[in-house]
């Protein structure tokens, strides 16, 4: 349950245009850890994509994504997507920044 809800949040932040574009892509990538059948989470994915418009960069960003959201070898896939590395490097979490802090 906790996957699948990681994936309806993505599809539904990152969208995309027709066709299988680069945020489809990625989607499904992360689908096959849902536990979902390949079909129902591919149409889930589909018909949330195809209810957003989102800008050309989002697609770019998803692009991105989709050549980082790779488990490092020897790791399993979807037990590595939930790692913080992970995913900073699928999309599903912003990238932390160096932030200076002052104590008083």
């Amino acid at each position: 349950m906790r996957r699948s809800a990681l994936i309806l949040a993505l599809s539904a932040a990152l969208g995309a245009g027709c066709g299988k574009s680069n945020c489809q892509k990625l989607l499904e990538r992360l689908c096959s850890c849902t536990g979902a059948s390949s079909d129902s989470c591919t149409t889930t994915i589909q018909d949330q994509l195809k209810a957003a418009s989102p800008p050309q960069s989002t697609e770019d960003l998803c692009g991105e994504k989709l050549g980082s959201c790779n488990a490092p070898p020897g790791a399993q896939f979807c037990e590595w997507i939930f790692t913080a590395d992970a995913k900073v490097q699928c999309g599903l979490a912003i990238e932390p920044q160096n932030v200076a802090t002052t104590v008083p």
